[in-house]
């Protein structure tokens, strides 16, 4: 406590004065240095998010309960590798996690033992990572848990926890080490997971403003109002107004502070076992996520002036991942224009930027020089119908190859359904891909939600009026959103965030645990989707009545554009979809016959935007312009390159 509190009255005399009299940002003009600092952070465009500590060498995302600093063990650790790679990949800034809610330091502190300078390392990382970024002309933020699980009123560590681990003296006085000791800090990232430490938001900006005017203050959730940085954890690109945009942690509202927008994701893809944030396992050592979708949020990270800090983590060795670097080379040959991205390539290139572009004329503008009345959304552009020869008993998975060709954003509501309607046992499922995930935040909490692209999984009830509650869900994740209503006959639905883009995914529904609740048997289901580079993606389970299965002898697929509340009115993307044939129980079932539809006036309504089409085994499906039908061309056949007789 002596230590603490020495450490504490060191440096806050400095700021002691001006933290009494500090306004909250968001208070005073806009005008002057901080105007100006908003347009110098800009100018840094993205870059890397540094995680290493106790998780790194526990696999796992938390690490809770360590009490020996040895666990914490690396090899080496090489900032200078960390800085040239980010200098190669033309980022601006390091961001670098000081502490996490384990409470380990990684510089030398003053306040605790439980630092980087008492483990085997025995080095102030932080200290060799501020002297390497000046080096090299690079700038320095810094991550910083406000709470501790070790401090009093600790959460488990196993959920999240609104609030826990109180001790403001402490917090303030690690403040007042990093942001007198260390230099220049261009933001700070507070992470409120384990909640604000016992010193809350507004004192927090009150203290960084005090000892570092220029630096911007963030939260990546909790009360928002005096921070000036809107963090984004696991979101997108996006206008400083989308608060959306900041992901699916972001549940607060937006605060009139804001000045600048952040958002930062992993550079590994969501995957079973080991961290995400943290260096995982050495089996998903060639794990990352393509160099052409991160450029891609590099250059939306541009357009609406964002921070985009993409996460990386160093290994054992306190080194990156050598994917990473080769990885991070390739972006920065596409920013210095070394080299062009495969959509902008070869055939590709010949054809232009716009053939890659989504964009079309709003949906009233393409009625009307079509001569057609719009019906109201949502619209089934175009459904398709597998017919096989017959049912397949004893039911275990479901899985459809969709492949998009391009990148649809979030501006749009484009549901891709692999899953139109599928049957086992009566009993009817369906799901796929959105632009626009939404739902209630959680059983209790019937907040709808919208973090932009994910998955959905969803059931009816057997004759679509008696309802069917959330005891019939099973989440994969926090951040999953769930719903049960009756607006579309009654059903339950499971959806989770995921930054889906143009590529091959494939969509899975897999028989799971049967169990036995209130007398009846029942059989979960779980729906996962695997992506381009083969990480699969969680979304979660729905349970079914019974524990064996018949699936029926059809399958359908659409294309929907739907209304949301934050989008009433979507447009209508120009895209090519190309569905591939069901797999049941991982064999493709002999067909019967298949057919395209283009619902008109019932089954939603739709315009006429799109074509269907065989392609050998694939069906695939053109959306357009707007225009007028043939009536007699409403339904016709697929000709699929036919499997068995």
């Amino acid at each position: 406590m002596k230590k603490l509190m020495l450490a504490l009255s060191s440096c806050l005399w400095v700021a002691l004065c001006a933290y009494a009299d500090t306004p909250v940002p968001g208070t005073a003009s806009p005008d002057g240095p901080m105007k100006r600092r908003v347009e110098e952070a800009k100018g840094l465009r993205w870059g890397m998010f540094v995680c290493w500590s106790f998780s790194t060498f526990s696999g796992k995302e938390w690490t809770p309960g360590v009490t020996n600093l040895s666990l914490f063990n690396p090899t080496g650790c090489d900032v200078e590798q960390w800085v040239m790679t980010a200098k190669e990949a033309e980022m601006g800034y390091i961001l670098f996690l000081t502490k996490h809610h384990d409470g380990f330091c990684l510089w030398d502190t003053k306040t605790t033992d439980r630092k980087v300078t008492k483990s085997p390392l025995g080095r102030d990382v932080l200290r060799e990572l501020r002297e390497a970024c000046n080096k090299h002309g690079l700038k320095l933020a810094l991550y910083f848990s406000e709470g501790e699980w070790a401090w009093p009123n600790k959460p488990d560590g196993t959920r999240f926890q609104a609030n826990g681990g109180y001790n403001p003296e402490m917090k303030q006085a690690q403040l007042c080490e990093l942001l007198t000791q260390y230099g220049p800090i261009e933001f700070i990232w507070f992470d409120h997971a384990v909640g604000d430490g016992g010193l809350s938001h507004a004192d927090t900006v009150k203290l960084v403003k005090a000892l570092q005017p220029g630096c911007f203050v963030g939260f990546n959730h909790g009360e928002q109002e005096g921070a000036d940085i809107r963090l984004g954890e696991e979101g997108r690109p996006g206008a400083l107004e989308d608060q959306a945009a900041a992901g699916p942690h972001m549940q607060h509202t937006g605060a009139s502070s804001y000045r600048l927008a952040e958002f930062t994701y992993p550079i590994q893809p969501k995957h079973d076992g080991g961290a995400m944030w943290f260096y995982s396992l050495p089996k998903h050592d060639q794990l990352c996520r393509p160099a052409e979708q991160i450029y891609s949020d590099y250059l939306g990270a541009v357009k609406y002036g964002n921070l985009f800090s993409l996460d990386v983590g160093p290994d054992y060795s306190g080194r990156l991942r050598e994917i990473d670097v080769k990885t991070l080379r390739q972006v920065g040959q596409y920013i210095r224009g070394e080299a062009k991205p495969p959509a902008t390539s070869g055939a590709a290139a010949e054809r232009g930027d716009a053939e890659e572009s989504c964009a079309q004329p709003s949906p009233e503008e393409m009625a009307k020089a079509a001569g057609v009345t719009l019906p109201h959304q949502p619209w089934h552009l175009a459904n398709i119908w597998w017919e096989f020869e017959k049912s397949t008993d004893h039911f275990t998975s479901l899985e459809v190859d969709v492949t998009i060709d391009r990148d649809v954003p979030s501006t749009y509501n484009f549901y891709v359904s692999p899953c139109g309607l599928a049957r086992i046992n009566g009993k009817d499922f369906y799901g796929g891909l959105q632009s626009n995930i939404n739902g209630w935040a959680n059983a209790t909490n019937h907040t709808r939600v919208h973090p932009g692209k994910g998955a959905i999984f969803s059931r009816w009830s057997t004759d679509k009026k008696t309802p069917v509650g959330l005891e019939n869900v099973r989440t994969a994740g926090p951040d999953c959103l769930v719903e049960s209503a009756g607006y579309e006959g009654e059903f339950c639905s499971v959806r989770r965030p995921f930054a889906w883009t143009k590529g091959t995914y494939t969509y899975q529904v897999i028989k799971a645990d049967t169990v036995v609740a209130d007398g009846q048997t029942n059989t979960w289901f779980s729906c996962r989707v695997k992506d381009p580079q083969g990480a699969l993606h969680e979304i979660g389970s729905l349970r079914f009545e019974g524990s064996d299965f018949t699936f029926w002898n059809r399958h359908s697929a659409f294309l929907e554009v739907y209304s949301t509340e934050k989008i009433p009115h979507a447009g209508i993307p120009k895209v090519n979809v190309t569905f591939g044939w069901p797999r049941i129980n991982g064999q493709q079932p002999n067909l019967k016959k298949a057919h395209a539809y283009y619902p008109s006036k019932t089954g939603p309504a739709s315009p006429d935007c799109a074509w269907i089409k065989a392609d050998g085994q694939s069906v695939r499906v053109e959306v357009g312009p707007i225009f007028q039908r043939d009536e007699a061309q409403r339904r016709h056949d697929l000709p699929l390159k036919r499997l068995g007789g």
